[in-house]
């Protein structure tokens, strides 16, 4: 059977997945979340999770990270992620590869129409998936084609960059820049597109790891070492810019706030940034005290028995001075896949935000 029909005799019964919208009026999570309050286990924890975001959001001194792990934007929440950036519900954004390159899912919603799609796990041929170019994330299966078509799109961001060593999160900017100037579809549905217009920094420590690197050494491929038209990322920029951040943030006497989705690189980095603002500020000449981070909410089925970074607990990062001690009641471990829970606690915090918040404009404040 050729690739074409095999693809869609696999594609064809499936059902679409659906991007969950937490600003459909429709949907109030707030009775839920307040009945979750009076019961035990993983459903006390979301409600306390879902009532500590709430306080992120309507504390004015407070600046909030989201550090992201994982593929949830296929599986339904990457416009969540999208809206979050869009109602200044989030700061600063800091990722593995999967979420802030989502181009993809607007890629095969441009072409085909439909998105990634739900596939019966219990029915799955990895070989024949394989056979019709079709990419499996656990149920999510997607076109590989689309994949390949992002690789191919941050080439052309490469091209278009005129080359330089540049931070990710400067690169990225360029790259939502240059999504914005597109289309609507990727103006409107590309986290870096909107992160670019509301002036949100978006960090992707592993850079290689995902289609915006094979995309850039695809760019780079054909260059000597020398030429100044290559592209590199130097994460050592990220550390240091994303580090002036915070500690610009302690001077102006703000607090900060983190969710974490997964754990793995994204996780450390924003705890290790308390670490890492204090040292840049050793024998300055206008210290200031940079504060541990007051709220952190980790969504996670991670374990801590085999002393990793995306299951150690909130308990032992305050050894580490990267957790407030004193903020038991601000922080908080949800034993869950963060597909079940993100929604739940972004339209929680959604609809109990005060007054619409102000953006912090970070990216903004530091490169303009």
């Amino acid at each position: 059977m050729k690739t074409k029909t095999l693809r869609k005799s696999l594609l064809d019964p499936l059902n679409k997945i659906e991007q969950f919208d937490f600003t459909n009026p429709e949907i109030d999570t707030r009775s839920l979340v307040d009945g979750y309050h009076q019961m035990g286990f993983v459903a006390h924890d979301l409600a306390k999770a879902c009532r500590i975001y709430s306080t992120m959001l309507n504390d004015p001194n407070t600046t909030i990270l989201f550090a992201v792990a994982g593929s949830t934007s296929g599986a339904g929440c990457a416009k969540i992620y999208r809206d979050l950036v869009r109602y200044n519900m989030l700061d600063m954004f800091v990722s593995n590869g999967a979420t802030p390159v989502d181009m993809h899912l607007a890629i095969e919603e441009l072409k085909s129409g439909s998105g990634h799609m739900n596939i019966n796990k219990n029915s799955i041929d990895d070989k024949k998936l394989f056979d019709a170019e079709i990419d499996r994330l656990y149920t999510a299966v997607s076109d590989n084609k689309s994949l390949t078509t992002c690789d191919d799109l941050f080439t052309t961001i490469a091209v278009n960059s005129g080359g330089g060593v540049f931070s990710s999160m400067e690169y990225l900017n360029l790259a939502g820049k240059y999504l914005s100037s597109q289309n609507d579809l990727l103006k409107k549905t590309s986290l870096l597109g909107l992160a670019y217009q509301h002036h949100v920094p978006v960090l992707l420590p592993a850079f290689a790891d995902c289609s915006a690197g094979i995309g850039t050494m695809m760019h780079n491929r054909l260059l000597p070492h020398a030429d100044s038209a290559r592209v590199t990322i130097d994460t050592m920029l990220d550390l240091e810019y994303s580090a002036k951040m915070i500690l610009e943030n302690a001077r102006q006497g703000k607090k900060t706030g983190v969710v974490i989705i997964g754990g793995g690189v994204p996780k450390n980095w924003v705890q290790d940034l308390i670490i890492a603002a204090q040292r840049y500020n050793e024998d300055s000449g206008n210290p200031v005290d940079v504060p541990m981070h007051t709220y952190v909410i980790q969504i996670s089925l991670a374990l801590e028995q085999d002393g990793g970074c995306s299951g150690s607990t909130l308990s032992e990062a305050m050894s580490w001075g990267k957790v407030d001690a004193n903020s038991g009641d601000n922080t908080v471990m949800v034993f869950a896949e963060a597909s079940s829970i993100l929604p739940v606690m972004a339209n929680y915090g959604f609809r109990t935000m005060f007054t619409k918040r102000e953006a912090r404009k970070l990216y903004k404040a530091s490169f303009q």
